[in-house]
């Protein structure tokens, strides 16, 4: 009998330790992934302040994309891993506060960028790519959500809260109405001119020669 009850200990030790080794290896796969991540927005925001008056855009599209990849690629490797428990769950604080916090920065500085992207005809670019990160930011704390357990779900939502608000805020400043490139902004001043000219009392021809003239320019 106490041979059985024995064995039965042991057994339900080596349990769980198998089960808080699994917990510490998702921990661990959660954590590299927001690590590569961290490591792609630092070279992004690299590339952002070296920018030398966008010349030369490529080395901005090559951070981007790699920030994009390693989004992609990260939600897609915590999708593959188990569920972790409440204590990893705040253990992702740390990591999630340094990307937050990298994050601002980098919005701020793409902000100060702005007047460039436009005199550079990137603002297209930049929104296309916004738009990406964006999206491919959701899925990652979409995958991280579903990993904790539901006792840490508030916690997640206060900690992934002021990352959506730096992106929502960053698509909002390259939107389309907050970034036009120096020849749209010059065309939409001179259709709004010629357009003025056209009042109610004013001839069809005088429309139609404005019309024209916006079309042609």
């Amino acid at each position: 009998m106490k041979l059985s009850v024995l064995c039965l200990c042991l057994a339900a030790e080596a349990l769980a330790y198998d089960a808080s080794s699994v917990f510490r290896r998702d921990l661990a796969t959660i954590t590299g992934v927001l690590d590569n991540v961290k490591t792609s927005m630092e070279k992004l925001r690299e590339a952002v302040n070296n920018n030398n008056g966008f010349a030369d855009p490529e080395p901005l599209l090559l951070a981007s994309n790699g920030l994009i990849s390693s989004l992609k690629t990260g939600a897609v490797t915590i999708n593959g891993t188990s569920n972790i428990d409440f204590l990893d769950s705040v253990r992702l604080i740390r990591p999630v506060h340094e990307l937050t916090a990298l994050g601002e920065t980098l919005a701020g500085n793409l902000k100060q960028m702005r007047g460039g992207m436009k005199a550079a005809g990137l603002c297209d670019v930049a929104r296309l790519q916004i738009s990406s990160i964006s999206t491919k930011s959701q899925d990652l704390i979409n995958a991280v959500d579903s990993k904790i357990p539901t006792e840490a779900q508030e916690i997640s939502r206060e900690l992934t809260s002021g990352l959506t608000s730096i992106l929502a805020q960053s698509k909002d400043q390259f939107s389309e109405q907050n970034c036009k490139e120096a020849n749209q902004e010059a065309k939409s001043s001179k259709s709004a001119s010629l357009l003025d000219g056209c009042s109610i009392a004013a001839t069809a021809t005088c429309c139609i020669v404005s019309l024209a003239l916006i079309m042609t320019s």
